[in-house]
């Protein structure tokens, strides 16, 4: 069993900084060894995540239809085809940037939003029913 989440009074946490830093995120984790592909997701989250502001799960849930996404081709938002570096990628390429999402979290959030966004992240990866994390190695 998990330590609770750490309390945090605003549950919500405004994204314009935090998108400013996905902008800019071989700033924030310069060698990701990904060919850059993490970078050119951090760009495509910033655009991605459209509320002004976001709480932990939340994050997590817009990183995983994100994933769902780009792996299919297909915005689920727009309903319009994605044609991008990220798409067309190998298995293998998923998987390892999903399991930056806690990574990406943070380098771009407070410190204790970010240990929200892992302690969330790792509940949602590991209580889902097999197959709602199909495709992103997850579940």
């Amino acid at each position: 069993m998990h330590d609770p989440l750490p309390i945090v009074k605003d549950p919500f946490i405004p994204m314009e900084e935090p998108r400013k830093r996905l902008m800019r995120l071989e700033e924030h984790i310069p060698d990701d060894n990904s060919n850059g592909l993490l970078h050119e997701f951090g760009r495509f989250l910033a655009g991605y995540i459209s509320q002004a502001r976001v709480s932990a799960i939340g994050f997590v849930i817009d990183c995983e239809y994100a994933m769902h996404d780009i792996q299919t081709g297909l915005n689920r938002r727009t309903m319009k085809v994605m044609q991008n570096r990220l798409t067309g990628q190998l298995p293998s390429v998923y998987k390892s940037l999903h399991a930056q999402v806690p990574v990406i979290a943070e380098a771009i959030f407070p410190p204790n939003f970010a240990a929200a966004v892992q302690r969330c992240f790792e509940e949602f990866n590991t209580e889902s029913p097999k197959g709602a994390n199909a495709g992103t190695g997850a579940g």
